[in-house]
Order: C-alpha cells, then sequence, then structure tokens
C-alpha cells in the first residue's frame, strides 16, 4: 500500500477526464433555478406596482325624468339629455387604497417566495459540491485499485454510479449527457529507468 501511496504523491491523483468539471455542475444547478428566479423577479416587481391598480372600480348608468341642460356634467356624474326629454347620467368610480404605497402585502409574499428559492438553490449546490468531490474522491481510489482487485473496484463502481445518478438528478442529466469513459483513461504507470 506504500507504494501505491508514493506514487500517488508523486503523479498526483489518477487523472479522471472528460467529465464536466465542478464549474459546469453549479452551471447546471443553477440552470435549474433560473427560470423560477426571474419568475419571481417579475412578480415581486408587478407586486410592486400593484398598489395603481384601484381596489374598487364601479360604473352606473341610469336614465331618468330630472331635466338639465344638455352633455352638463352633474353631482352623480356626467349628463346627456335625451330627445325625449329624460336625463341619461352615467358615473364612473374608482377607489384606491393609498395604504398599499407604504406597505403592500402581496411584494413581502413575493420577496419570501424568492428568497426560499434562492435559499433552496444554495442547499442545492451545497449537496451538488458535496457529491461531486465524494464521487471524484472514489473515482480516484477507482483508478488507483490494481485491475485484481474486482470485488473492492465492483464495490466503488456502484457508488460511483449511484453519486453519478445524484448529480444527474441535480444538474438535468449532465454526467450522462457527458457520455465519458473516464474509467478508461487510467494514467499509464511511470517506467523506471534502466
Amino acid at each position: 500500500m506504500i507504494p501505491v501511496i508514493a506514487a500517488l504523491a508523486l503523479l498526483g491523483p489518477p487523472a479522471v477526464v472528460g467529465e464536466p468539471d465542478i464549474d459546469a455542475i453549479l452551471e447546471a444547478v443553477d440552470g435549474g433555478f433560473d427560470d423560477s428566479l426571474g419568475d419571481l423577479d417579475g412578480l415581486v416587481d408587478r407586486a410592486g406596482w400593484a398598489h395603481a391598480l384601484p381596489t374598487r372600480l364601479g360604473v352606473r348608468v341610469r336614465s331618468d325624468d330630472t331635466l338639465l341642460a344638455d352633455d352638463q356634467n352633474s353631482d352623480d356624474g356626467w349628463a346627456h339629455k335625451q330627445r325625449d326629454g329624460k336625463r341619461l347620467t352615467w358615473q364612473v368610480e374608482a377607489l384606491w387604497d393609498l395604504s398599499r404605497l407604504a406597505y403592500d402585502p402581496h411584494q413581502a409574499r413575493a420577496q419570501e417566495l424568492k428568497a426560499s428559492v434562492s435559499a433552496r438553490r444554495d442547499r442545492t449546490r451545497e449537496l451538488a459540491i458535496r457529491l461531486f468531490f465524494q464521487r471524484r474522491r472514489l473515482q480516484d481510489r477507482f483508478l488507483a485499485l490494481s485491475p485484481n482487485e474486482t470485488e473492492r473496484r465492483g464495490a466503488l463502481w456502484l457508488d460511483i454510479g449511484e453519486l453519478g445518478a445524484r448529480l444527474d438528478a441535480l444538474t438535468g442529466g449532465l454526467i450522462g449527457r457527458s457520455g465519458a469513459s473516464w474509467w478508461a483513461r487510467r494514467p499509464a504507470a511511470p517506467q523506471p529507468d534502466h
């Protein structure tokens, strides 16, 4: 075992090539959250402008016998004298809740949702980092083993596959799509000088 450790110290860890690096993994994780966060940004913006809409909007139309001059404003809206001597009036009312200018509960809820999604993205990033390096350590161990150690290699192979599947679930299949045969790229052993 000591010669293997000494060889690893001199050569560095066996090369695992052809697979996405940690930056690509994190970019893929973030990509899964970009749409959600973008939608929530729009929701926060829309909630911030929600106070501009009236909380109540009403329209009233009335016809009565009251005589008024033609096309005259009255206390209850706009009036128009019809040919039969009746008056047609209509009124539009809009009511705003000005307290929402200072505080809008919808905007606060939208910001809470955005913070929740951001926190979930951060936890997912941390999990992806942990899985990536745990998998990389197992790959290095696998490559350092002799091909004759089939039982240990088989156990490592399953663990590496499980971690790869979990990373695929977090990244939308990035590991699987890479199609890398990392196990076939074992570095050549150093040849002694004669």
